[in-house]
């Protein structure tokens, strides 16, 4: 860095870390890696040491994600970005490079091809889960259709409060024609009146709300839907595809209508009112929702289920949670701050799962799931976000608990921490 001595500023000497700007232009900043004048090693925070021998801020695209990125970034910005790569031996930079980006799509393609793999799987157990007979009836596997009126929907999947409450709106009353499909196609823009909502929605803490959603019947469906795929899921003959992790995509197995009837007919309506100022920048248009679960004994089971979860912040602007039941002791949800409060790593307050009742929250509410202590403890999950294919305003988190003070500390996901 120069320094100033008598209001005179020195020019920056080769011992300086910073880089210099030829003219005062970005566009010519010189590229160090690999350079000779460059003598330093990396740069550390501040009170520590500057270290590390100069080849160690080779470029290194193989093995530092950074270097990966910030060649990414120059390609996008800057035409004929390469060009600029004409000292001897930046050839080998380039095909440093390259290798690299060979492997992501390999990656790419590899992860598109285990995702067609798993969606084919799952389609042919839920073929078989829908012709299988159950206690000698076929009810259950009706189930797995979605609706074609709103009678199946008040009677069969709502909870009878938020049936009440949902078409006792203005909205519902004034157009009696919208019809199930309207909905679950995104087709019209559902409202629900804020009186009404004072009257069904709980504030548990700053940006946590709860709220009875689903009927205890429509709960024990999808309780049982996990129980069959997970058992059909870690026979031998899809074992390699990891289905029964723990985790059942709606989509994937194709009942992302029940994804879509809870974010069409609840979450974008109830979010408008909750987080218009605190968290959404727009309308809420993305949604992903899944079925998870949590087990007091994950390792003597094969069911693949975790026993809890690590404090986190969620990749999504707004995150719904339904307990869907079963005995279990434990499973609470604890909430650990807001990131970018002043409250964000300190204990807030829990919030234990109650079938059917539905948890919505800041998708920046640190948070995590405490291990469960006896049973089988399931869940509905959800994220939801605006502005699909444009750079989110979220940003997803992992937390360290310091058990001398009981504080989190939050770690941003790709920073790498020795614990």
């Amino acid at each position: 860095m120069s320094d100033k001595i008598n209001g005179q500023i020195l020019p920056p000497t080769q011992n300086d870390f910073d880089v210099i700007i030829d003219k005062g232009d970005v566009n010519e900043k010189e590229r160090l890696y690999n350079s000779a004048t460059h003598q330093g090693g990396t740069v550390k925070s501040k009170g520590q040491q500057h270290a590390g021998p100069a080849d160690e801020q080779q470029f290194d695209p193989q093995n530092k994600l950074s270097h990966e990125l910030h060649a990414i970034v120059g390609l996008d910005r800057y035409p004929n970005y390469l060009s600029r790569w004409s000292r001897p031996g930046y050839e080998n930079d380039i095909d440093s490079l390259e290798r690299k980006l060979k492997q992501r799509l390999n990656q790419i393609q590899q992860q598109k091809a285990d995702l067609i793999a798993r969606k084919v799987a799952a389609t042919k157990i839920f073929k078989g889960l829908m012709i299988e007979e159950t206690n000698g009836s076929r009810e259950w596997s009706n189930f797995l259709n979605r609706p074609t009126n709103w009678d199946d929907v008040k009677e069969n999947i709502l909870h009878p409060q938020a049936s009440k409450i949902i078409f006792e709106s203005s909205f519902f009353k004034a157009n009696r024609d919208v019809t199930v499909d309207n909905v679950l196609e995104g087709k019209v823009n559902v409202h629900l009146n804020e009186a009404l909502l004072e009257d069904w929605i709980d504030q548990e803490m700053f940006d946590v709300y709860s709220f009875p959603l689903l009927s205890d019947e429509f709960c024990k469906s999808l309780r049982f839907i996990m129980n069959k795929f997970l058992g059909v899921a870690k026979n031998k003959e899809y074992s390699h595809l990891k289905l029964g992790r723990g985790v059942i995509d709606l989509d994937v197995i194709g009942m992302g209508w029940v994804t879509d009837l809870i974010f069409e007919l609840v979450i974008k309506p109830i979010s408008r009112h909750l987080f218009r100022e605190s968290e959404t920048q727009g309308e809420l248009d993305f949604r992903h929702g899944y079925i998870t679960g949590y087990t007091a004994g994950p390792k003597t089971k094969q069911s693949g289920l975790r026993n809890r979860l690590v404090p986190h912040t969620d990749d999504s602007e707004i995150t719904l949670n339904i307990g869907l039941g079963d005995k279990f002791n434990g499973g609470d949800v604890r909430f650990w701050g807001l990131r970018g409060t002043s409250r964000e790593g300190k204990f807030v307050d829990e919030f234990g799962p109650i079938p059917g009742t539905a948890l919505l929250h800041s998708g920046r509410h640190l948070h995590e799931v405490s291990p469960v202590l006896d049973g089988d403890r399931y869940a509905f999950k959800c994220g939801h976000d605006h502005g699909v294919g444009q750079d989110p305003p979220h940003v997803h988190a992992v937390g360290l608990i310091d058990e001398r003070t009981s504080d989190v500390f939050v770690i941003p996901n790709g920073i790498e921490v020795e614990i």
